[in-house]
């Protein structure tokens, strides 16, 4: 269908502009959305909401909170692109 086929080729366009820095974190909220959609054989009677919020918080690690924010910082990058909507 002409329509489907078209939304298909809007995901992908905009999957590509997405950094490949941001893949990791988009590939966890689809594979959500598709489980929810799709809903096959749910033997966890975990929620999909549930799941979802799973990707986010906190998390374990060695680092101070000052070297935490100071990698977050020094990682951040800049480009001039001018956004098209």
């Amino acid at each position: 269908m002409v329509i489907k086929n078209n939304l298909k080729d809007k995901l992908i366009k905009e999957i590509n502009e997405i950094s490949e820095d941001n893949y990791d974190s988009i590939y966890k909220i689809l594979h959500c959305i598709r489980i929810e959609f799709t809903k096959k054989q749910h033997s966890s009677k975990t929620k999909f909401s549930d799941k979802f919020l799973q990707t986010f918080g906190s998390w374990e690690d060695n680092r101070s909170t000052e070297q935490i924010i100071s990698d977050i910082y020094n990682s951040r990058s800049f480009s001039k692109k001018d956004i098209k909507w």
